[in-house]
């Protein structure tokens, strides 16, 4: 599962950041995702390589480095990034808000709700009616642009617009 994370604008302006040299900005950066998937915490220096996929010498070279510039947070032998727990509160959970959201999707379609394409159905009572097929997809085009009843109400003008366009987009 893939975990966001925030990082700031502030960040762009930070001198330490900006100093860095392109594979420690990358290694700063891989550092933070890895952040992200566990909670803030890093490990220690073996942790990081393994993780990582770095050679031992090499996640020395940029935790030490990082750690210097104030970037990464030692504590008890496992790193974190700087402020981690301060810039990246828990309750960013998203969970429970997705979960809210599908259950109401749900609910919308079982009640006949879509949000996707218009689709044109056409029933005893449309044939019984005669109506053409070319009227049909003008009606259609008509409600994607939110020009039927349960739309915008669109001045006469514009009404006529669209239709004029239809007209002329139809074979």
């Amino acid at each position: 599962m893939s975990r966001w994370f925030r990082i700031y604008d502030s960040d762009w302006c930070d001198s330490r950041i900006q100093r860095l040299p392109l594979p420690l900005f990358k290694a700063w950066f891989g550092l933070m995702c890895l952040a992200a998937k566990r909670d803030g915490d890093l490990g220690s220096v073996e942790d990081i390589a393994a993780s990582m996929r770095w050679r031992l010498d090499h996640a020395f070279k940029h935790a030490s480095s990082l750690l210097k510039l104030g970037l990464l947070e030692c504590i008890d032998g496992h790193f974190t990034p700087q402020g981690w727990s301060r810039r990246q509160w828990s309750s960013d959970v998203s969970k429970q808000r997705v979960a809210e959201f599908r259950k109401r999707a749900r609910e919308r379609a079982r009640n006949g709700y879509s949000e996707g394409d218009v689709t044109v159905t056409v029933t005893d009572q449309d044939k019984k009616k005669n109506i053409s097929s070319s009227s049909l997809e003008r009606s259609a085009r008509a409600r994607e642009a939110g020009l039927s009843r349960g739309g915008l109400e669109a001045s006469p003008e514009l009404r006529l617009i669209v239709e004029n366009k239809f007209k002329r987009q139809s074979p």
